[in-house]
């Protein structure tokens, strides 16, 4: 089956709520939708990676959030969701405004545009690492795996490319970038290689909740040995081989970071 695919984008000022009433009518639609496909007869897939999870979030056209009824919905995992949203604030106590928003939570990365992993593979790794992150067995593993990927020559080569490895000034350059929309609608072919790299702290939550779904049935003690092939597969397309060892990070680097610290994210 083909899929979509996954642009790097923005909430579009145009379709924020033009109203305290009208953002929390559309939370309230967005908050009965999302029960009704939680509790429906069968969970669908993301539109974007494929995962088949009641944990899924929607996603309504264009990533608006300016209609509080008529919907388009669409089936997104929270990784995927979090690509429409780069670098955007959520506003607390909507959930509407809180699914897909993980500016504080998030760094950039780059990869090779044609070899590197697509996002939504990479999406598939976080998650694998996120469910180990969750489970004594294999958090240590998870851990190690997870400081490979985000290491110091992975921030160094995103800071190079987009100039900062911070995802809210990506989405300010977004939003800049969208007054001229032309040049927006055009976005792909420049983020092209950029991938999000999402703190520990958001997998764990990712891993739990999806491990919960589970009922325990996955076997995290089979883990460490399919992390070492995907980390060896993950490695070679950053074409990083030789940094597999001592995984160092360097200021600004995700993994130095408290999601509960706002001054620091």
């Amino acid at each position: 089956m083909s899929r979509p695919s996954l642009i790097p984008g923005i909430t579009l000022k145009a379709f924020w709520p033009k109203s305290k009433a009208q953002a929390q009518a559309v939370s309230a639609s967005y908050q009965k939708a999302v029960k009704a496909y939680r509790e429906g007869p069968k969970a669908a897939p993301c539109t974007f990676c494929g995962l088949v999870s009641r944990t899924n979030e929607l996603v309504d056209d264009d990533a608006r959030l300016d209609r509080d009824a008529g919907q388009r919905w669409h089936v997104v995992c929270s990784g995927c969701h979090a690509y429409l949203r780069v670098g955007q604030e959520p506003v607390k106590g909507l959930l509407a405004f809180e699914h897909g928003f993980y500016a504080k939570q998030t760094r950039l990365m780059h990869v090779d545009p044609v070899d590197g992993p697509e996002a939504p593979t990479l999406n598939a790794l976080m998650r694998s690492i996120g469910m180990a992150m969750a489970h004594d067995d294999s958090k240590a593993e998870a851990h190690r795996v997870y400081e490979a990927i985000a290491d110091a020559e992975s921030v160094k080569q995103t800071e190079q490319v987009y100039g900062t490895n911070l995802s809210t000034e990506m989405g300010q350059a977004l939003a800049e970038l969208a007054k001229e929309p032309e040049r927006y609608n055009d976005r792909e072919e420049a983020l092209v290689g950029m991938r999000l790299l999402f703190h520990p702290a958001v997998l764990r939550g990712w891993g739990a909740r999806l491990l919960q779904e589970r009922g325990g049935k996955a076997n995290p003690a089979s883990w460490p040995h399919d992390f070492e092939e995907k980390l060896a597969a993950i490695e070679s397309k950053l074409n990083g081989a030789d940094r597999i060892e001592g995984f160092s990070v360097v200021p600004q680097s995700i993994t130095e970071l408290d999601p509960d610290e706002d001054d620091r994210l």
